[in-house]
């Protein structure tokens, strides 16, 4: 049920982010989004994800990461519900926060979860997680134009909750059958957390903020965060100001995220089996100069190959995600690990989507603002290589 849960949870973390940007054009009559909407809804994820995340770690300490996650779920559930019946911005835009902040949520209390409930299996988890975020992203793209064009909008954004509450259920189940959790899931929170029953967890060896570790995953994240979400949000109308129909450029949105699923399913894997993981970051950021190369001079010609390119350096991610367990030795460390990471990285990441719109905004074309994203990629080389050589923290 545990496993069922990570995945049903990872399939659920980019719906919402992905959702919207192939349907503007249907959505403006009705809600009448402006083109600072739009930016704001672009910025919005990374925003929330990094304030929720900045809560996540406690949440999760204080009432447990099965409940919180169930929670968290289901307050995405409401959200997507009650963002497809809005017929105002400010409706729409106020909906939109709670999908995003059940998501950040998700987004910190996932790894420790991993690591609680399969520590002999992190990498190989870590990748069905990562990949599974992956696929989520693809999701939308594939189907919400199709679905917007037989039914509209409306149905189009609020099907999802199928999906988002069928989440809760395994959480939901552990949380109220813990009888039934088995001998196995029992073994391994002895074997993490020897205490006696009704001791008080022991406090951190040291403040996460301190460790090196810690800012160089940071740095990476947030850089692969802003990359990633200034895609998700820009990516269609840059295609199709190269010339691509709407529906065209959707499918490309959706090909960018399905292309990221096989470096997610092996990256965690091979991070988990093999020493020299500082080799990695230099593939990965030759992914990135070359995929942003070609979409900033030629985005209408090998148009596939610039985004599987791109796909490689998007390995940074799943990267990042594996580090955080395999480099803490507790799960609360684990915790306070993914809540740093993932709250510092999205805090910075959160200017890249307005930060891109604003070129684009100032430019009046799309080659400068894929230009500007090459400004990260060095970054995540320099800060991915330290934290590959350090070792693990004790915590």
């Amino acid at each position: 049920m545990a496993l069922l849960g990570i995945v049903l949870v990872a399939l659920n973390l980019r719906i919402a982010v992905t959702v919207v940007s192939p349907i503007t054009d249907a959505i403006r009559p009705d809600v009448a989004l402006t083109q600072g909407a739009l930016e704001v809804l672009a910025a919005a994820p990374p925003l929330v994800f990094a304030l929720s995340g900045l809560a996540a770690a406690g949440l999760g300490r204080r009432f447990g990461l099965e409940i919180m996650l169930a929670a968290a779920m289901a307050l995405s559930a409401a959200g997507e519900l009650l963002r497809a019946l809005s017929s105002t911005p400010a409706a729409f835009l106020a909906w939109t926060v709670p999908i995003m902040v059940g998501a950040g949520l998700g987004n910190v209390l996932c790894p420790p979860a991993i690591k609680k409930h399969f520590p002999d299996r992190i990498g190989l988890v870590t990748g069905l997680y990562t990949g599974c975020i992956s696929f989520s992203t693809a999701l939308p793209p594939l189907f919400v134009a199709r679905i917007a064009e037989a039914a509209g909008w409306r149905p189009a954004l609020g099907v999802w909750v199928v999906l988002t509450v069928a989440a809760v259920i395994p959480w939901a189940w552990i949380v109220f059958h813990p009888e039934r959790r088995g001998l196995r899931l029992e073994a391994i929170q002895r074997r993490l957390d020897p205490r006696r029953p009704g001791e008080a967890p022991p406090a951190l060896a040291a403040p996460v903020w301190r460790a090196p570790l810690a800012w160089c995953l940071a740095l990476v994240f947030a850089c692969n965060s802003l990359i990633a979400y200034s895609l998700f949000a820009w990516l269609p109308d840059v295609l199709r100001e190269a010339g691509f129909a709407t529906d065209r450029a959707a499918s490309y949105l959706a090909i960018l995220s399905i292309a990221s699923l096989p470096g997610s399913l092996l990256v965690p894997v091979v991070i988990a089996r093999v020493r020299r993981v500082w080799l990695l970051p230099p593939l990965f950021f030759a992914g990135y100069v070359v995929g942003f190369l070609g979409l900033a001079l030629s985005p209408a010609h090998g148009t596939l190959a610039w985004i599987l390119a791109s796909r490689v350096g998007d390995c940074f991610f799943p990267f990042a995600i594996t580090l955080i367990a395999l480099r803490t030795r507790t799960l609360g460390g684990a915790t306070a690990l993914s809540g740093f990471v993932q709250s510092l990285g999205y805090l910075l990441a959160a200017a890249g989507p307005w930060l891109i719109g604003a070129l684009f905004s100032a430019t009046g074309s799309w080659h400068v603002p894929m230009l500007a994203l090459l400004v990260f990629p060095p970054v995540q080389l320099a800060a991915a290589t330290v934290a590959a050589r350090l070792g693990r923290l004790n915590i």
